[in-house]
């Protein structure tokens, strides 16, 4: 059964912001106007005089440095986005890696990121994720497993955001020339009072299409 599109319109008050702006990317008559973005920003994440890049970047999951957060025991948490907290990696390059027999070893050496994500492992009284020296910098560690019950997804986008294709072949996407940046978006979890790292997604940037 359809839903008529006047009452969908209907239900936009109601959604959650991310909600909200994932429709706003499906069709025009869910457009977020210009005037919307700082009173939903403020409304929903409670952030004062936002922007429509600042409300964008949290609902696109990416990383940044005030990002309201929580522990919840098992697990830290999203109070932005009601939900565990999923964020991006940094872009790294193909080479921050290591290829052993029963993982890929990620090396984010962005020192912002470490910095912050450590900063909330203390802030939480708990140890944070495994590091490395990589290339004389510190590094936050983050394990890609060769599970073949588990295969994770590839996502390959251009320089515009849009995705030319997904696959589940994770040790193609690292040796195939021409994908030098890409990004993995994890999931925080606590495991034995450490914070650990999971991969839920890769997303490669293709440049030479």
């Amino acid at each position: 059964m359809l839903i008529p599109l006047d009452i969908l319109i209907e239900f936009l008050p109601y959604l959650l912001l991310k909600d909200r702006y994932r429709w706003s990317l499906v069709s025009k008559d869910f457009y977020i106007r210009k005037k919307e973005w700082e009173y939903l920003g403020l409304k929903c994440f409670k952030i004062y005089e936002a922007t429509r890049e600042r409300v964008k970047s949290i609902c696109q999951r990416d990383f940044n440095t005030s990002l309201s957060i929580q522990n919840h025991r098992t697990h830290f948490w999203s109070l932005h986005l009601k939900e565990p907290l999923r964020l991006f990696t940094p872009w790294c390059t193909l080479n921050q890696c290591r290829d052993f027999s029963k993982h890929i070893n990620m090396y984010i050496r962005d020192s912002e990121f470490v910095q912050t994500v450590h900063q909330w492992a203390y802030l939480s009284n708990i140890q944070g994720p495994k590091t490395s020296i990589y290339s004389f910098r510190r590094c936050i560690v983050i394990p890609i497993w060769k599970n073949k019950r588990k295969r994770l997804i590839s996502i390959y986008k251009n320089s515009s955001g849009e995705i030319l294709r997904k696959t589940i072949h994770i040790l193609m996407a690292f040796r195939v020339k021409g994908r030098s940046l890409f990004r993995a978006l994890v999931e925080f979890k606590i495991l034995n009072n450490q914070m650990h790292l999971y991969v839920k997604h890769l997303e490669f940037l293709v440049k030479n299409v």
